[in-house]
């Protein structure tokens, strides 16, 4: 899968409070089944010291398509691999990581699940997809690393106010991998692929 890792400084917005907490919300809409899921790390019972000892707490959303096994497969393993990654003897090496020590661990987790799902997609027949966003979050930094068209976006608050209310910003921190965007294109053509 194509991927994509950015690295953001801080804003005022992110904070102690909110680093401690995450929400989520799924919506099945009109389709027969719910195929997306999401996941989080720390989690109970699933503990990575490097990763965790350096406060990075990781996040991801993925929008399955054509089933569920996709999205479930990389809410089961993505972060996981991540974490070992960014921990182990992977390409980040060891000790806590640092932003662009995350990004790399990104990116190998997101070939590896890759490559994994798909060696049992062709196994069993099947044509389920997803698409898969991940976050890191530390107290100085957020890298986001996404394939598909899942985006992630930040909420800035700016200085100022509008009748009393803080005004909030949203920030894009990925891009849409869609075949209409000029650069994923040419990045499907040279790899062969049609349009």
């Amino acid at each position: 899968q194509q991927w994509r890792a950015s690295i953001a400084r801080r804003h005022r917005l992110f904070n102690a409070r909110v680093l401690g907490a995450a929400g989520v919300c799924a919506s099945q809409g009109r389709r027969e089944a719910m195929e997306d899921a999401c996941s989080a790390l720390p989690r109970d019972g699933l503990p990575h010291p490097s990763v965790l000892g350096g406060g990075w707490r990781l996040f991801g959303v993925y929008d399955g398509h054509g089933g569920s096994r996709a999205s479930h497969y990389c809410r089961d393993h993505l972060l996981a691999t991540v974490a070992s990654f960014a921990s182990g003897p992977g390409p980040a090496g060891g000790g806590a990581p640092d932003a662009e020590g995350v990004a790399e661990a990104m990116r190998a987790a997101f070939v590896k699940t890759d490559q994994h799902f798909v060696a049992d997609a062709e196994r069993h027949e099947w044509m389920d997809g997803t698409t898969a966003l991940v976050a890191g979050v530390s107290e100085d930094h957020i890298v986001v690393a996404n394939a598909g068209d899942s985006r992630a976006v930040m909420g800035v608050v700016r200085q100022g106010t509008v009748e009393g209310e803080e005004v909030v910003s949203a920030v894009p921190l990925s891009r849409d991998h869609r075949p209409r965007d000029p650069v994923e294109l040419a990045r499907i053509e040279a790899a062969g692929g049609i349009v």
